[in-house]
């Protein structure tokens, strides 16, 4: 029987794919607010929350991805891989923020003018924080697929039934 390409790379080069498609967005996230944060200054404007919300998304995607590969494939259960599994939520609200707040929001700014500058910058955000989000949520898809699997072949105990 021959292999296809998704079961080739299944699961650790796949997880490792898309754990990139998000972190690559987060590290240009985290340069831009790095860089505007030596500009302007911690506490002018929401740079701060960018710095923060980008190390904090990258830590979770991280924490998420390892929980569900290390403790779903043994079938264990604890609450710190329930902690670590709840910080998912960061890196979609960071994502949701990125995309909604910092890019459509941005907009605003039009009414004093229109700018380049402006669409371009309220465009990255959006798709910035598309990425994030739709990578995110193909990594919580892909791991929910890797527990079924490893139930289905006997790997993880069936404790529902």
């Amino acid at each position: 029987m021959e292999k296809t390409k998704a079961q080739e790379i299944w699961p650790q080069k796949l997880f490792v794919m898309l754990m990139t498609k998000v972190l690559v967005p987060l590290f240009f996230i985290f340069i831009f607010s790095v860089v505007q944060v030596i500009r302007i200054g911690f506490f002018e404007n929401d740079y701060a929350l960018l710095l923060l919300g980008s190390l904090l998304s990258t830590i979770s995607v991280f924490a998420y991805t390892m929980t569900g590969y290390i403790y779903g494939a043994a079938g264990r259960r604890s609450y710190l891989a329930m902690l670590l599994t709840s910080s998912g939520f960061i890196p979609w609200a960071f994502g949701i923020y990125l995309t909604f707040y910092r890019g459509f929001w941005s907009l605003i700014e039009l009414q004093n003018g229109f700018e380049f500058l402006v669409i371009i910058k309220s465009v990255t955000f959006i798709f910035l924080g598309y990425f994030v989000v739709s990578n995110f949520y193909k990594i919580t898809e892909t791991d929910k697929a890797f527990l079924d699997l490893a139930k289905k072949g006997n790997l993880i105990p069936d404790r529902d039934a």
